[in-house]
């Protein structure tokens, strides 16, 4: 693992902290929105997103670990 990223681009979007992106459901893991906080790159050079949430959901958000290819949508305006 290298440094921290705060800023990667992720299907042609710019991903900077704070703002959020829709993940599909996986094991552990329930769909839904989530606040990018920080990207790393594993061994492989695959780049690894850190994520809080999901925000909106009945359900304790926490921060959890996601491959930037699994993202579905880059979200630009994020609600409060």
């Amino acid at each position: 693992m290298g440094d921290r990223l705060t800023e990667v681009t992720i299907n042609g979007r710019k991903l900077t902290t704070g703002m959020e992106v829709t993940l599909p459901k996986s094991a552990g893991r329930r769909r839904g929105r989530y606040r990018f906080d920080w990207a790393d790159t594993d061994k492989s050079g695959n780049v690894i997103l850190n994520v809080y949430g999901p925000l909106r959901a009945r359900t304790t958000p926490h921060y959890r670990m996601a491959a930037a290819s699994s993202v579905e949508t880059v979200h630009s305006k994020t609600k409060e």
